[in-house]
């Protein structure tokens, strides 16, 4: 089972500007309101994760091979450098590989506003085994900018998928830039260049039909589902699961794009709820009988497509008992 989206975070790749976001929201996120300044000692503490070892935990519970980190690069966004620059971090990316070899990926996740953008996406690809671009629109630039297309072009180049991220805003504070109607010009411009919409719109109460609808006309562009099991999906004491609903989805997206163009994801990182997590994973194994419970059918090569095949095949990852090559 491949995880198509993971992430490793060190204190030492997460500016200020991000911290200090999180405090922000959490500050109101319930009544009364309470001071920022108060929270931020403590944001990030459970998120860091420099080796890591977190993750290997989590994907050992869910019985995940394979883990692909998405690198995030957050310094351009706040305006302010982290303490480490945008090469270093994905040098950490790549040394967290080595620390697992065989059970972490990475993609190169450089802000494309970095004056040395495409330095950092080709040494990570060729240097480092960086297995793709994720562009991160979140952060403040939209898909179409002149200074993304570069590197959408160097992909193409170096025969490694796009991975751009839709839905909520998630700690970047520019949701517009995340709509998912900004890949619609990236497939057209480049139609040979494999693209993953990360998130798939961003959930069961997101754009999950504007992602379906790209999709659906554009065949270079495939649907990640990380990060679509919030509490929302399993329940809570304030609400009923919404499993079936859920598998509706999932059922519609099969049908419109076909299971070779969806791939599993948690979007796991320490800190996250690790029960839905692994239930996530659970849910996709076992998602013929499930589905069969709910009125759908989903077949065991369907499932093996969506949360094995369709990775290894786009991120050009290793076939089972395969080694993976030396960058």
């Amino acid at each position: 089972m491949i995880d198509s989206q993971i992430h490793v975070f060190a204190r030492e790749n997460l500016p200020d500007g991000n911290r200090a976001e999180f405090a922000r929201r959490a500050a109101r996120s319930r009544l009364p309101y309470r001071d920022p300044q108060e929270i931020l000692p403590r944001v990030g503490r459970g998120t860091w994760d420099p080796e890591g070892a977190a993750v290997l935990e989590f994907m050992d519970q869910a019985g995940i091979d394979l883990g692909v980190n998405a690198t995030c690069d957050f310094g351009p966004c706040f305006g302010e450098e982290a303490e480490w620059d945008g090469l270093r971090i994905h040098e950490h990316a790549y040394e967290v590989t080595q620390l697992h070899p065989g059970r972490i990926a990475f993609l190169c996740g450089v802000d494309p506003r970095r004056h040395d953008a495409l330095e950092i996406l080709d040494r990570s690809v060729t240097e480092w085994g960086a297995v793709g671009w994720q562009c991160f629109p979140a952060n403040g630039y939209a898909p179409t900018d002149p200074l993304c297309l570069r590197l959408f072009e160097r992909c193409l180049a170096l025969g490694v998928p796009a991975v751009i991220r839709t839905g909520s805003g998630d700690i970047g504070p520019y949701t517009a830039y995340s709509h998912p109607y900004y890949l619609e010009d990236v497939a057209r411009l480049y139609r040979d260049l494999e693209i993953i919409d990360e998130h798939a719109g961003g959930g069961l109460d997101g754009l999950w039909r504007e992602s379906l609808l790209v999709a659906s006309t554009n065949p270079n562009v495939s649907l990640g589902l990380g990060l679509w099991q919030g509490g929302a999906l399993f329940g809570s004491p304030r609400a009923p699961d919404r499993v079936g609903e859920f598998l509706r989805i999932l059922h519609t997206m099969r049908e419109q794009v076909g299971a070779h163009r969806l791939l599993w994801a948690s979007d796991y990182m320490r800190g996250f709820n690790v029960e839905h997590a692994v239930r996530w994973a659970t849910l996709f194994r076992e998602l013929p009988d499930v589905a069969r419970e709910h009125g759908f059918v989903f077949d065991a090569d369907e499932v093996d497509l969506i949360t094995d095949r369709n990775a290894r095949r786009l991120f050009s990852l290793p076939a089972i008992g395969e080694a993976a090559a030396t960058p």
